[in-house]
């Protein structure tokens, strides 16, 4: 016996790619869970768990990482130092930022920083 939430409809599907657009969207904007699934237009509980199970993860989590993604980017690139992509990634403190991008991607967004300063420097 399987229960109906392991037969997603078409309507629940387009309502999950609406809430992830808006994650892809608005991923730099402070956004809680409760807004994202007002906009998506569907319920909050619901939204997490259908969330979850096509993802693997929870709401916050990829969140976290699509951020820190383009945190990623921003450092390597050099175009941003710490606090800026902090700030763009939509932290309003560093440390924070830095244990969000540690925790992703392993090591600390300075380091990152620093080797792409090292790299520009020896083109």
């Amino acid at each position: 016996h399987r229960d109906l939430h392991s037969f997603p409809t078409r309507r629940s599907s387009d309502l999950f790619v609406k809430a992830l657009h808006i994650l892809h969207a608005e991923w730099s904007e402070p956004l809680t869970i409760a807004r994202l699934a007002r906009r998506a237009g569907i319920n909050e509980c619901y939204l997490k768990e259908m969330f979850r199970q096509r993802t693997g993860q929870t709401i916050a989590a990829y969140l976290r990482a699509l951020r820190m993604g383009h945190a990623l980017r921003l450092l390597e690139s050099g175009q941003a130092t710490l606090q800026q992509a902090a700030h763009a990634c939509g932290y309003s403190r560093a440390d924070k930022f830095s244990q969000a991008f540690r925790r992703v991607h392993g090591v600390m967004p300075s380091q990152v920083s620093r080797q792409a300063a090292a790299s520009a420097q020896t083109v």
